[in-house]
């Protein structure tokens, strides 16, 4: 049961890490072809301001997401730490 239920949640976890990175590649083109396109094509400033909030709610959620997996692994490295100590003694 408890393997299932982190497998579903490392499953969630992938899917979410990439979208947000996908999201935050997205905003940084458009950030950058802004800034060198700017004489040619002028992107509202309205636009520009969704993308830069794009931006940064993706790196949270990308550096959260990087938390969560440190974490797992860290609970998985106990887990087996203590089921050797459970073994050697």
């Amino acid at each position: 049961m408890e393997q299932s239920f982190h497998k579903q949640i490392s499953k969630y976890n992938i899917i979410i890490f990439q979208a947000s990175a996908i999201v935050h590649l997205i905003s940084l083109l458009v950030l950058q072809s802004d800034e060198l396109l700017d004489t040619y094509i002028h992107i509202p400033k309205i636009i520009l301001d969704l993308f830069e909030h794009a931006r940064n709610i993706s790196f949270y959620i990308i550096s959260f997401n990087i938390c969560l997996k440190g974490l797992y692994f860290f609970h998985e490295e106990q887990k087996h730490h203590t089921l050797l100590k459970k073994i050697n003694s």
